[in-house]
């Protein structure tokens, strides 16, 4: 099966929306309603109070593993962003010397 790309002008969206070429290009060739966009572009994206505490306990715990010389399971599931993930700790523990499995 061949890929046939839409073409699209996505300067309209561009300037409508203040976005790049590429997010321009997907938001035209998309069909979204006006609301659905402006929905999707005006997401909060910050990492709140409670993700950061979380990331630090996730850090806390992983050096304690070290300091233990505990042996580390990295999970991870087979989307593109989860064997991605996956590959990203297992490479930064083995960097860091601990011991671990996927």
């Amino acid at each position: 099966m061949k890929w046939k790309r839409i073409q699209v002008d996505p300067s309209a969206m561009m300037e409508k929306y203040h976005v790049g070429p590429l997010t321009g290009s997907i938001l035209a060739s998309s069909g979204l309603e006006h609301e659905t966009i402006q929905e999707i572009l005006n997401q909060d994206s910050t990492i709140t109070v409670s993700h950061a505490d979380c990331i630090v306990r996730a850090c806390q715990r992983i050096m304690t593993a070290r300091n233990r010389k505990e042996k580390v399971f990295v999970g991870g599931d087979y989307d593109a962003d989860g064997i991605c993930s996956t590959a990203i700790m297992k490479r930064t523990l083995d960097r860091i010397g601990i011991e671990n499995g996927y």
